[in-house]
C-alpha cells in the first residue's frame, strides 16, 4: 500500500517575512485580525483588555508549539486529574499558506519543524518591492529568523502561481510568472532553490 505524504494548509504562515512592519508586539502584522485589534485597538482598555491579550493564544502560535514539540495535552491536568503530556510534533514536511501576497520558500534549520511554502503571487500586490528589498536582492536566498525559527529564505513578488510536481528528486515547487514562464524551482528534498 503506497503511503502518502501529510501536508498542512493554512491560510497564514506560521513563518514568513513580513518586510517592513514595524509594528509592536507578538501579533502584530501576522495574525489575524482579532489578534492585530487586541494588540493595537485602544478602545480596548482595562481589565477585559489584559486579560485578552494573556489569556488568548494565537492560532499561529500553537501551530508554531506544536512544530517545535512544546504543546501539551491540556494546561496543568485534564479532568481525570493526571498530568498533561507533552504532544509528540507532527509528522508533516510541508505547510502551504498564502496570506503574505508573494513567493516565499522557507527551510528551517531545525529538520523536525516542516517546510514552509508561501504561495501568495495570485493576488493584489499589497506591498511595494521597496519593503522586501533585501530579501529580493538575494538570489541565492538569505539566511532569516522567522519567530524563532531560524534557516534559509527564498522570496518573488510578482504575479504568478506554484506547481508542485513529483520527481525523481522528490517534490520540486516551481514558481511561474504571469505568462507561465519559469522563474524559481525549490527541490524540497534539496532544501534549495534556484533562480531560472
Amino acid at each position: 500500500m503506497k503511503r502518502f505524504e501529510q501536508w498542512v494548509l493554512l491560510h497564514q504562515p506560521p513563518w514568513a517575512s513580513y518586510g517592513a512592519c514595524t509594528a509592536p508586539g507578538t501579533h502584530a502584522c501576522v495574525e489575524t485580525d482579532l489578534f492585530r485589534a487586541l494588540s493595537g485597538t485602544a478602545g480596548l482598555r482595562g481589565p477585559l483588555g489584559d486579560r485578552l491579550r494573556r489569556e488568548i493564544e494565537s492560532p499561529l502560535d500553537v501551530f508554531r508549539q506544536w512544530f517545535e514539540g512544546r504543546l501539551t495535552t491540556g494546561a496543568g491536568t485534564t479532568k481525570d486529574g493526571a498530568a498533561s503530556k507533552p504532544l509528540p510534533p507532527p509528522s508533516v514536511p510541508l505547510v502551504l499558506s498564502g496570506d503574505v501576497h508573494m513567493f516565499q520558500m522557507f527551510f528551517p534549520d531545525v529538520r523536525t519543524f516542516p517546510i514552509q511554502l508561501v504561495a501568495g503571487i495570485g493576488g493584489d500586490a499589497l506591498e511595494s518591492s521597496r519593503t522586501y528589498q533585501d530579501l529580493l536582492a538575494a538570489p541565492g536566498g538569505r539566511s532569516a529568523d522567522l519567530f524563532g525559527a531560524t534557516g534559509r529564505l527564498w522570496a518573488r513578488l510578482d504575479f504568478g502561481f506554484v506547481m508542485l510536481t513529483r520527481g525523481d528528486a522528490g517534490w520540486i515547487a516551481t514558481v511561474h510568472d504571469a505568462s507561465g514562464k519559469e522563474r524559481v524551482a525549490c527541490v524540497l528534498a534539496a532544501r534549495s532553490c534556484r533562480i531560472i
